[in-house]
């Protein structure tokens, strides 16, 4: 043979054999495309059926028809033996299972939370939340409890940055020789369901609190027109029985009666007016100098009367404090403590024990820590209602306003006072009946020694108002009548205004010291109070300048005494009239107004 045609045919079994390589390689890029192309198809098959049961999830009616939508879908989607929905408890330490697919009848429905599981980084990285799995025996796993031999699983994050509990799929410790287990393969596919069925629970649930809370309003509404409704029926037809009967003594016990309603009907409205300043921020706290004791007393004076008619034992217990002279908003700590005692006294039966016990935590040179504690014996607090019971507009039930009354905004409105003072009110069901509320406050100390500017000092004696005159300046007759029988019933002498500048010309035409204080009101017709005011400080004569004028109104937000108080008026007394806290403040201010004029005096000699 040649050597040309052995040359060839080299040249041929070469090519033979690249051609036989190629083949081989097209082979396996063929099975490796084939390979592909099954993961390829079973992605698209399980994002379909993830899709399907995104769907079904949307159309869920309940929290638990959802959760056992998403524990089906785990099972069917990723070929799993088990799923499971699990949430945290409000403790903290146990997930519970809210949603099951396979599971097995004799495993526990509460899941303990071995000690520092819930904090590993990988199960809380706020930046990248995947699927994550647990091997053989799942040792040091909420999934033991379970029977999972494998698992993998995927954190619920709420709204709100936290953990809610987790979506599981599992392999029992029997089913696990059988199963090929692949969680690296599993992992991304789990993640995307996991994210899709998380954002329709967060939704879900973040509609039910919606619902929840447009029922809650509902009800208040419905509470509120009868709480208000049945004094106003009270007060209407007290009225109409006292117009038509001639005998005092009914007459008298109807206008208790009247009376009683009325101081109610003022109740209902001021936790309305609270509530609405709380939710759109409006309540602010005005800390003040204040005896701690003084302020407890005056709280337990008003609670006592209901407390003696229960026949209830309503104690104070004073652990020793560095200082009683503190510094705080006394007005807003009393409002807390009258809400958390009125409950307490209400919700308690007769021969009851309702105890208020304040103690010193911590103190230093400046600060001090009290813990104020409200305990009872009456009816208790239920482990559901202790999640809700803060919320605006909520009660146990609807027995406890049928049975208590109430408009369930005291606790709601109190909580939100304590957040202003940097606390919570946290609440514990007693071992016996009964239930414990309390709250810690850091106040500043008051400085006792401080010389305080004698110009602004505020006597706290009384002074005898028999003499003194008054001008009630108001356009509404019957507001003046009651303002003028209150001061007259005390001794003093009453002129009247219907509007600013009628109440510029009297003082203007009067004698110096003619008028001892001057009660305005700021809406009225012609000129309002504010403006005559400004106007009655800027006349030319002595005595307008340390006179007392007092702002009388139904304008009582902190914004509109503080306007009061920039027009130059010294006071405010709120609508309706309380006449011992008209008197006490008139007064005082007069006490004041004579203070600040023999300052004035000296100051002149002087110079």
């Amino acid at each position: 043979m040649s050597k040309d045609r052995q040359k060839e045919i080299r040249r041929l079994q070469a090519l033979v054999s690249d051609l036989q390589s190629r083949i081989v390689r097209c082979e396996r890029v063929e099975q490796k495309t084939r390979e592909v192309q099954e993961r390829l198809d079973s992605q698209i098959d399980m994002f379909r059926k993830i899709y399907r049961y995104s769907r079904k999830a949307f159309q869920s009616v309940s929290a638990a028809d959802l959760c056992a939508t998403i524990a089906e879908g785990v099972v069917e989607i990723f070929q799993l033996e088990q799923g499971a929905v699990l949430t945290l408890s409000a403790s903290g330490d146990t997930l519970l299972v809210a949603g099951g697919c396979n599971l097995p009848l004799d495993k526990a429905r509460t899941v303990a939370l071995p000690r520092g599981w819930l904090n590993r980084e990988e199960i809380w990285n706020p930046h990248k939340i995947n699927a994550l799995h647990e091997s053989p025996p799942c040792s040091g796993s909420p999934f033991q409890e379970l029977g999972f031999a494998h698992a993998i699983y995927f954190p619920l994050i709420n709204n709100k940055r936290e953990i809610d509990g987790f979506i599981a799929g599992g392999i029992s410790r029997d089913a696990a020789p059988f199963y090929d287990f692949r969680p690296g393969d599993l992992g991304p596919s789990f993640t995307v369901f996991g994210q899709q069925m998380a954002g329709i629970y967060n939704n879900f649930h973040a509609l039910e609190e919606t619902r929840a809370a447009a029922s809650a309003k509902s009800a208040f509404m419905a509470n509120l027109s009868h709480e208000m409704r049945t004094p106003m029926n009270a007060i209407i037809g007290m009225a109409q029985i006292a117009g038509r009967t001639g005998n005092m003594l009914a007459i008298r016990k109807c206008l208790g009666q009247i009376e009683v309603s009325s101081k109610h009907l003022l109740d209902l409205i001021n936790d309305v007016l609270d509530l609405s300043k709380v939710e759109s921020g409006k309540l602010e706290l005005v800390p003040e100098p204040f005896f701690l004791k003084q302020c407890v007393d005056n709280v337990v004076s008003g609670i006592s009367p209901e407390a003696v008619r229960k026949k209830q034992i309503l104690s104070v217990h004073y652990n020793p404090l560095t200082s009683s002279h503190l510094v705080g908003d006394a007005l807003r700590l009393s409002q807390i403590l009258i809400n958390l005692l009125s409950n307490a006294v209400k919700f308690t039966p007769e021969n009851g024990r309702v105890t208020l016990d304040i103690t010193e935590r911590a103190s230093d040179t400046r600060k001090i820590l009290v813990q104020f504690s409200v305990s009872d014996t009456g009816i208790g607090i239920s482990r559901e209602f202790r999640d809700r019971m803060f919320r605006p507009f909520e009660q146990a039930d609807s027995s406890v306003s049928r049975n208590y009354g109430g408009t369930g905004l005291g606790l709601a409105i109190s909580q939100r006072i304590a957040g202003l003072m940097n606390s919570v009110i946290q609440a514990d069901p007693l071992p016996a009946k009964g239930a414990r509320f309390y709250f810690s406050v850091w106040f500043d100390l008051a400085d006792t020694d401080a010389a305080m500017d004698e110009t602004l000092t505020v006597p706290l004696e009384t002074v005898d108002l028999t003499g003194k005159r008054a001008l009630i300046v108001d356009d509404v007759p019957l507001n003046r009548d009651v303002a003028a029988f209150f001061l007259a019933e005390a001794g003093m002498l009453i002129e009247e205004a219907g509007n600013g500048r009628d109440a510029i010309t009297r003082v203007a035409n009067s004698p110096p010291g003619h008028f001892d204080v001057i009660l305005m009101d700021v809406q009225m017709p012609v000129m309002d109070g504010y403006t005559a005011t400004r106007e009655i400080r800027a006349l030319d004569r002595p005595d307008v300048e340390a006179m007392p004028i007092l702002a009388m109104t139904a304008n009582v937000f902190r914004d509109d005494i503080e306007k009061c108080l920039r027009a130059g008026m010294t006071g405010h007394v709120g609508k309706p009239i309380e006449s011992g806290a008209l008197l006490k403040l008139v007064s005082r201010q007069i006490l004041g107004a004579r203070a600040r004029r023999g300052v004035t005096k000296r100051k002149t000699r002087r110079e």
